[in-house]
């Protein structure tokens, strides 16, 4: 969901070229999603639905992880963070429905687990680890440009927490390498 801000469909950005993407992406999201929300009111309800799809799908990715993962502090963490995840996805949908004047529709979409084994932890911690400090970055851009209070105030918890599962991955990721 790059085109759209999903979390699982981008790739990890490791040099100069992805880091200049994300702050592309988030210099496009605070000019252009003022004047795109004013004009087309609809149109939030519908991303804040697509933010809260690509959030339960995280929480599934995690859930996945999950049974890869030996250390107890670990799968605790991957917990916690698969219970905000779903937590966001929620805060998201409610959002939505309040601010629809009609029930958006779900579209599902086929899930591709990213954590297949034990062996592909370190790359899934990986570009989770990436990926969870440029969906921060954009959600802080989504709650400084939104003409929203309340998708404002949502965007910013969720961005906190997005920060902090960053911050929270790095040890595991490093006991995964090791």
């Amino acid at each position: 969901m790059l085109a759209r801000g999903l979390l699982w469909r981008r790739a990890v950005p490791t040099g100069t070229f992805e880091r200049m993407y994300v702050k592309l992406r988030v210099a496009a999201i605070r000019a252009l999603l003022p004047l795109r929300w004013k004009l087309s009111p609809k149109r939030i309800p519908v991303a804040l639905r697509e933010f809260a799809d690509t959030e339960a799908d995280s929480g599934w990715q995690f859930l996945r992880a999950l049974h890869f993962v030996d250390d107890p502090k670990h799968q605790a963490m991957l917990f916690e963070t698969l219970l905000e995840e779903t937590e966001h996805a929620y805060l998201f949908d409610e959002l939505s429905d309040r601010l629809s004047e009609h029930h958006v529709a779900r579209v599902p979409a086929a899930r591709e687990s990213l954590v297949e084994d034990g062996r592909s932890m370190g790359e899934f911690l990986a570009y989770v680890y990436a990926g969870e400090l440029d969906i921060s970055k954009e959600f802080s851009a989504y709650a400084k440009a939104s003409p929203n209070k309340e998708v404002q105030e949502v965007f910013e918890r969720v961005q906190c927490d997005e920060a902090d599962h960053h911050n929270d991955l790095w040890s595991t990721l490093l006991s995964t390498l090791a």
